[in-house]
């Protein structure tokens, strides 16, 4: 889709309008498309992700390539190369907030003279201060697009640092607990014309030329592949939940869970990658995309779940490093002995909205298995109490499944667990809507009154529990 030099488009790179975006996502959607994503390269990334941003629910999934992290100052390229006194892109009207080169002119002189040094197009200089430092106004509010981001940069890139961008993008979703699936794919060759087709404009940089060629074209079609699969996922999560049975406990629990990201932000040091041995096991795994939002490629992480569950985790989610999917049936303890342990390596278990569908009785049953056979252990998980479990059981029959029951609660945590076993220790709780609300949801007056409402009325909750080692056990 073109959006600058073409018959009744803008003619430079300045207050180009994001609005004809809207307008297409929203003709596709009336037409009966479920799901619209933008793929976008070099400007075209820096608008495919401001346009993301600008237009959640219109935009479902993203794919940057040679990305940039903050809207730019922009320019015209009809006579020469000109700085603008204004934003790249428009909206509604109105400028989107910019990044300045804090340059009078184009420096021409500079970049033509370090181009020809170098034997290929290069105007790194110009945009490194912009991604290092941007206006805090500027900066693409990735974290507000409603679907899956792919970011692809190369380290050849002479033309932006699109590398330390993409880093920067990953890092503030992260920090911000995207709910969706994230990744950075770095390519050692290839320029910033980084495109599967071969084109005469990508070979003024050399990382797709010479002796970087074939290394170049490898990539991209890499890269290709990957992009592609992104897409047909988008497509296909709309139908596999299909695959399952509907109105079931299985269908629920497989829908995106927040309680993970939650546990995830309210706990931070479980899932961080400090300690690369440390061992984590995600229970009732369904589709979550957990440990590549919390960017964790070092620690061995283990997805376990139901059989019919794990077979579209295999269909659908590429296993990553040091990955694996485990079928199991949390219901029959006897899971928790198959597993190997290691004390001195250490195990953190997550169970983000799991336990809603058991009774009391068999949750603290599991818990106390996990405590004997995991010493030195942890575990975190949501949890609600009598009141917040009427209103998970409504928000269940709201979404058309009315077969489904939750049945578990606690009103006093630490007085009911760590009761039931002495290798139950360290029950703390946190506050549940604040690591919601600083995932990214805009904190209106609404959103201020239901979590002051959630924690008057103690109504949801975060758990974080610890297995007590057998040498610290007295009798």
């Amino acid at each position: 889709m073109a959006y600058v030099m073409e018959e009744g488009l803008p003619k430079q790179f300045c207050h180009v309008p994001v609005d004809p975006l809207e307008a297409a996502a929203m003709r596709l959607h009336s037409m009966g498309y479920e799901k619209v994503g933008l793929w976008g390269i070099s400007k075209g990334a820096e608008l495919a992700l401001t346009a993301g941003s600008l237009l959640p629910g219109l935009v479902n999934a993203v794919i940057a390539v040679a990305p940039m992290n903050t809207v730019c100052q922009g320019f015209s390229k009809q006579k020469g190369v000109t700085l603008m006194p204004g934003s790249t892109w428009s909206f509604h009207g109105g400028e989107v907030p910019y990044t300045g080169f804090g340059l009078d002119r184009f420096p021409l002189a500079q970049v033509l003279s370090k181009s020809l040094k170098a034997r290929e197009l290069t105007m790194d200089d110009l945009y490194i201060p912009l991604v290092k430092n941007p206006a805090p106004a500027a900066i693409i509010r990735a974290e507000r697009i409603t679907g899956p981001i792919l970011l692809i940069s190369l380290k050849m890139d002479t033309m932006w640092p699109s590398e330390a961008a993409a880093e920067q993008i990953m890092k503030r979703l992260r920090e911000h607990g995207f709910l969706f699936f994230c990744q950075h794919l770095n390519y050692d060759c290839g320029g910033h014309l980084f495109v599967p087709m071969e084109i005469r404009l990508a070979r003024a940089f050399k990382g797709g030329r010479g002796k970087y060629r074939e290394r170049s074209r490898n990539a991209r079609m890499d890269s290709l592949a990957k992009r592609w699969n992104l897409f047909q996922n988008v497509k296909v999560v709309v139908k596999m939940f299909g695959e399952l049975k509907e109105n079931t406990a299985q269908h629920t629990l497989c829908m995106p869970l927040c309680g993970r990201m939650i546990a995830a932000r309210k706990c931070p040091d479980l899932f961080s990658d400090r300690d690369a041995e440390r061992i984590v096991r995600e229970l009732g795994a369904g589709l979550s995309c957990l440990r590549r939002q919390m960017g964790n490629e070092a620690n061995p992480w283990y997805c376990l779940d139901m059989e019919n569950v794990i077979a579209l985790r295999e269909k659908h989610i590429p296993l990553g490093k040091h990955e694996k999917n485990i079928v199991c049936d949390l219901n029959d303890y006897s899971w928790v002995d198959k597993i190997s342990f290691d004390p001195a390596k250490g195990i953190v278990f997550t169970a983000g909205g799991l336990f809603y569908y058991s009774e009391k009785g068999n949750v603290r049953h599991l818990l106390c298995a996990m405590a004997e056979r995991f010493p030195g252990g942890m575990i975190t998980f949501d949890a609600v109490n009598a009141l917040g479990l009427e209103e998970v059981n409504a928000e269940v029959k709201l979404a058309g499944n009315n077969s489904t029951k939750s049945f578990f609660s606690l009103e006093r945590p630490r007085e009911e667990l760590e009761s039931r076993s002495p290798r139950i220790t360290n029950v703390i709780e946190k506050d549940y809507a604040d690591g919601c609300l600083k995932g990214g949801y805009r904190k209106t007056p609404v959103t201020r009154l239901f979590n002051w409402i959630m924690r008057a009325f103690h109504m949801g909750f975060m758990l974080h529990i610890e297995f007590r080692e057998s040498q610290q056990i007295t009798v």
